[in-house]
Protein backbone atom coordinates (compact mmCIF):
# COMPACT_ATOMS: atom_id res chain seq x y z
CA UNK A 1 0.00 0.00 0.00
CA UNK A 2 1.21 3.52 -0.81
CA UNK A 3 1.26 6.19 1.89
CA UNK A 4 1.37 9.99 1.78
CA UNK A 5 4.16 10.64 4.29
CA UNK A 6 6.06 7.37 4.67
CA UNK A 7 7.73 4.98 2.24
CA UNK A 8 7.56 1.23 2.73
CA UNK A 9 10.09 -1.07 1.08
CA UNK A 10 10.40 -4.82 1.52
CA UNK A 11 13.80 -6.46 1.17
CA UNK A 12 13.30 -10.20 1.62
CA UNK A 13 12.36 -10.62 5.31
CA UNK A 14 13.24 -7.04 6.32
CA UNK A 15 11.02 -3.98 5.84
CA UNK A 16 12.51 -0.49 5.56
CA UNK A 17 10.03 2.15 6.70
CA UNK A 18 11.11 5.70 5.87
CA UNK A 19 9.66 8.94 7.20
CA UNK A 20 9.16 10.98 4.04
CA UNK A 21 8.74 14.69 4.70
CA UNK A 22 12.36 15.66 3.94
CA UNK A 23 11.55 19.32 3.24
CA UNK A 24 10.68 19.79 6.95
CA UNK A 25 13.25 17.28 8.29
CA UNK A 26 10.46 14.72 8.72
CA UNK A 27 8.56 16.78 11.27
CA UNK A 28 5.70 14.75 12.68
CA UNK A 29 2.19 15.83 11.71
CA UNK A 30 -1.20 14.14 11.85
CA UNK A 31 -1.00 12.56 8.36
CA UNK A 32 2.38 11.04 9.27
CA UNK A 33 0.97 9.69 12.55
CA UNK A 34 -1.86 8.11 10.59
CA UNK A 35 0.48 6.67 7.94
CA UNK A 36 2.94 5.28 10.49
CA UNK A 37 0.21 3.45 12.36
CA UNK A 38 -1.25 2.03 9.14
CA UNK A 39 2.17 0.92 7.85
CA UNK A 40 2.99 -0.79 11.15
CA UNK A 41 -0.36 -2.58 11.10
CA UNK A 42 0.38 -3.72 7.54
CA UNK A 43 3.82 -5.02 8.53
CA UNK A 44 2.50 -6.77 11.62
CA UNK A 45 0.07 -8.70 9.42
CA UNK A 46 2.77 -9.62 6.87
CA UNK A 47 4.14 -13.03 7.85
CA UNK A 48 7.07 -12.65 5.45
CA UNK A 49 8.48 -9.65 7.33
CA UNK A 50 10.60 -10.59 10.37
CA UNK A 51 12.25 -7.24 11.25
CA UNK A 52 11.80 -3.54 10.49
CA UNK A 53 14.23 -0.66 9.98
CA UNK A 54 12.80 2.81 10.69
CA UNK A 55 14.68 5.70 9.10
CA UNK A 56 14.20 9.24 7.81
CA UNK A 57 14.58 10.52 4.26
CA UNK A 58 16.67 13.60 3.60
CA UNK A 59 18.80 15.41 6.17
CA UNK A 60 17.32 14.08 9.42
CA UNK A 61 15.60 11.20 11.15
CA UNK A 62 12.83 13.35 12.64
CA UNK A 63 12.95 16.96 13.87
CA UNK A 64 9.98 16.55 16.21
CA UNK A 65 6.40 17.74 16.09
CA UNK A 66 5.51 20.03 13.20
CA UNK A 67 5.00 23.34 15.01
CA UNK A 68 3.60 24.90 11.80
CA UNK A 69 0.79 22.39 11.43
CA UNK A 70 -2.68 23.92 11.23
CA UNK A 71 -4.52 23.19 14.47
CA UNK A 72 -7.39 25.59 13.86
CA UNK A 73 -9.81 22.69 14.18
CA UNK A 74 -8.60 22.03 17.74
CA UNK A 75 -11.02 24.11 19.78
CA UNK A 76 -11.90 22.33 23.02
CA UNK A 77 -9.89 20.56 25.73
CA UNK A 78 -11.36 17.30 24.46
CA UNK A 79 -9.96 18.04 21.00
CA UNK A 80 -6.49 18.54 22.51
CA UNK A 81 -6.70 15.33 24.51
CA UNK A 82 -7.75 13.43 21.39
CA UNK A 83 -4.83 14.77 19.31
CA UNK A 84 -2.24 13.98 21.99
CA UNK A 85 -3.62 10.51 22.63
CA UNK A 86 -3.57 9.84 18.89
CA UNK A 87 0.15 10.69 18.95
CA UNK A 88 0.58 8.17 21.78
CA UNK A 89 -0.83 5.48 19.50
CA UNK A 90 2.49 5.44 17.61
CA UNK A 91 4.18 4.31 20.82
CA UNK A 92 1.50 1.70 21.40
CA UNK A 93 2.07 0.41 17.87
CA UNK A 94 5.89 0.30 18.08
CA UNK A 95 6.00 -1.27 21.53
CA UNK A 96 3.21 -3.69 20.70
CA UNK A 97 4.33 -4.95 17.31
CA UNK A 98 5.91 -8.38 17.91
CA UNK A 99 8.60 -7.78 15.31
CA UNK A 100 11.85 -6.02 16.29
CA UNK A 101 12.21 -2.44 15.07
CA UNK A 102 15.64 -0.88 14.53
CA UNK A 103 15.94 2.92 14.35
CA UNK A 104 18.58 4.20 11.91
CA UNK A 105 19.12 7.77 13.09
CA UNK A 106 20.95 10.55 11.26
CA UNK A 107 20.80 14.31 11.50
CA UNK A 108 18.31 15.45 14.10
CA UNK A 109 16.20 13.34 16.44
CA UNK A 110 14.49 16.08 18.40
CA UNK A 111 11.50 15.94 20.77
CA UNK A 112 8.96 13.56 19.29
CA UNK A 113 11.69 12.38 16.91
CA UNK A 114 13.86 11.23 19.81
CA UNK A 115 10.79 9.69 21.43
CA UNK A 116 10.06 7.82 18.20
CA UNK A 117 13.62 6.45 18.21
CA UNK A 118 13.27 5.35 21.85
CA UNK A 119 10.05 3.51 20.97
CA UNK A 120 12.16 1.27 18.71
CA UNK A 121 13.88 -1.80 20.12
CA UNK A 122 17.42 -0.98 18.98
CA UNK A 123 18.97 2.32 17.91
CA UNK A 124 21.88 2.89 15.52
CA UNK A 125 23.10 6.47 15.11
CA UNK A 126 25.17 8.08 12.41
CA UNK A 127 28.15 10.09 13.58
CA UNK A 128 26.33 13.35 12.74
CA UNK A 129 23.21 12.55 14.80
CA UNK A 130 21.99 15.02 17.41
CA UNK A 131 19.44 14.30 20.13
CA UNK A 132 17.37 16.67 22.25
CA UNK A 133 14.10 17.22 24.06
CA UNK A 134 13.14 20.83 23.37
CA UNK A 135 9.58 20.68 24.72
CA UNK A 136 10.40 22.92 27.69
CA UNK A 137 11.68 25.61 25.31
CA UNK A 138 8.28 25.88 23.65
CA UNK A 139 6.10 25.22 26.70
CA UNK A 140 5.15 21.62 25.85
CA UNK A 141 5.78 18.33 27.65
CA UNK A 142 7.39 15.02 26.68
CA UNK A 143 5.05 12.37 25.20
CA UNK A 144 5.28 8.92 23.59
CA UNK A 145 6.36 7.28 26.87
CA UNK A 146 9.50 9.42 26.87
CA UNK A 147 9.17 10.13 30.59
CA UNK A 148 9.53 6.38 31.21
CA UNK A 149 11.85 5.26 28.42
CA UNK A 150 14.43 8.06 28.74
CA UNK A 151 15.30 7.47 32.43
CA UNK A 152 15.27 3.71 31.82
CA UNK A 153 17.85 4.15 29.08
CA UNK A 154 20.14 6.86 30.47
CA UNK A 155 19.25 7.22 34.16
CA UNK A 156 17.01 9.68 35.94
CA UNK A 157 19.58 12.43 36.50
CA UNK A 158 20.68 12.58 32.87
CA UNK A 159 17.06 12.35 31.71
CA UNK A 160 16.15 15.39 33.82
CA UNK A 161 19.15 17.28 32.48
CA UNK A 162 18.16 16.58 28.87
CA UNK A 163 14.50 17.44 29.40
CA UNK A 164 14.95 20.51 31.62
CA UNK A 165 17.88 22.12 29.76
CA UNK A 166 16.48 21.35 26.27
CA UNK A 167 20.03 21.14 24.90
CA UNK A 168 21.37 18.82 22.19
CA UNK A 169 23.76 15.95 22.80
CA UNK A 170 25.87 14.39 20.05
CA UNK A 171 25.92 10.79 18.89
CA UNK A 172 28.95 9.73 20.94
CA UNK A 173 27.42 11.16 24.11
CA UNK A 174 24.17 9.37 23.30
CA UNK A 175 26.10 6.11 22.92
CA UNK A 176 28.04 6.64 26.14
CA UNK A 177 24.83 7.40 28.05
CA UNK A 178 23.00 4.39 26.59
CA UNK A 179 20.49 6.29 24.46
CA UNK A 180 21.76 4.50 21.33
CA UNK A 181 23.32 1.06 20.92
CA UNK A 182 26.00 1.94 18.36
CA UNK A 183 27.42 4.90 16.44
CA UNK A 184 28.50 4.27 12.85
CA UNK A 185 29.84 6.38 10.00
CA UNK A 186 27.16 8.32 8.12
CA UNK A 187 27.58 6.42 4.87
CA UNK A 188 27.35 3.07 6.69
CA UNK A 189 24.17 3.74 8.66
CA UNK A 190 21.58 2.17 6.38
CA UNK A 191 23.81 -0.81 5.54
CA UNK A 192 24.63 -1.54 9.18
CA UNK A 193 20.98 -1.21 10.23
CA UNK A 194 19.84 -3.53 7.46
CA UNK A 195 22.57 -6.08 8.23
CA UNK A 196 21.55 -6.15 11.90
CA UNK A 197 17.88 -6.49 10.95
CA UNK A 198 18.72 -9.37 8.60
CA UNK A 199 20.69 -11.18 11.31
CA UNK A 200 17.77 -10.81 13.69
CA UNK A 201 15.29 -11.90 11.03
CA UNK A 202 17.19 -15.19 10.66
CA UNK A 203 16.25 -16.15 14.22
CA UNK A 204 13.00 -17.54 15.60
CA UNK A 205 10.04 -15.23 14.98
CA UNK A 206 8.05 -16.65 17.89
CA UNK A 207 10.96 -16.53 20.32
CA UNK A 208 11.71 -12.89 19.49
CA UNK A 209 8.03 -11.88 19.74
CA UNK A 210 7.69 -13.43 23.19
CA UNK A 211 11.00 -12.04 24.44
CA UNK A 212 10.19 -8.53 23.16
CA UNK A 213 6.92 -8.64 25.07
CA UNK A 214 8.64 -9.96 28.20
CA UNK A 215 11.48 -7.42 28.09
CA UNK A 216 9.08 -4.52 27.59
CA UNK A 217 6.96 -5.65 30.53
CA UNK A 218 9.75 -6.61 32.93
CA UNK A 219 10.30 -3.12 34.28
CA UNK A 220 7.01 -3.11 36.16
CA UNK A 221 6.94 -6.78 37.16
CA UNK A 222 8.21 -8.48 40.30
CA UNK A 223 10.85 -11.20 40.07
CA UNK A 224 8.20 -13.83 40.75
CA UNK A 225 5.99 -12.43 37.96
CA UNK A 226 8.98 -12.48 35.61
CA UNK A 227 9.79 -16.10 36.51
CA UNK A 228 6.18 -17.11 35.92
CA UNK A 229 6.11 -15.32 32.58
CA UNK A 230 9.32 -17.05 31.50
CA UNK A 231 7.78 -20.44 32.33
CA UNK A 232 4.73 -19.61 30.19
CA UNK A 233 6.84 -18.40 27.27
CA UNK A 234 9.17 -21.39 27.51
CA UNK A 235 6.21 -23.74 27.38
CA UNK A 236 4.79 -21.94 24.34
CA UNK A 237 7.97 -22.21 22.30
CA UNK A 238 9.03 -25.67 23.47
CA UNK A 239 6.60 -27.56 21.23
CA UNK A 240 6.13 -24.97 18.50
CA UNK A 241 6.67 -26.22 14.92
CA UNK A 242 9.39 -23.63 14.34
CA UNK A 243 11.36 -24.68 17.42
CA UNK A 244 11.03 -28.38 16.63
CA UNK A 245 12.25 -27.76 13.08
CA UNK A 246 15.22 -25.68 14.24
CA UNK A 247 16.25 -28.25 16.84
CA UNK A 248 15.94 -31.04 14.26
CA UNK A 249 18.15 -29.08 11.86
CA UNK A 250 20.72 -28.55 14.60
CA UNK A 251 20.62 -32.23 15.50
CA UNK A 252 21.28 -33.15 11.89
CA UNK A 253 24.19 -30.63 11.80
CA UNK A 254 22.27 -28.37 9.41
CA UNK A 255 22.21 -24.90 10.99
CA UNK A 256 18.93 -23.00 10.65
Amino acid sequence: MAYETVLLERRDSVAVLSLNRPDVRNALNRPMIRDLRAALEELEADAEIKAIVLRGKGRSFCSGDDLEEDFSDIVTASDTLRVIDNLQNITRALLGIPKPVIAAIHGHAIGAGCELAMNCDIRLAAADAKFAFTEARWGYTVTNAGTKLLPELIGLGRAKEMVFAAEKIDALTAERWGLVNHVVENDELETKAFELAARIAANSTLSIALMKRALNASGHMSYEEVLTQEVRDGAIVARSPETLERVAQWASKSAP
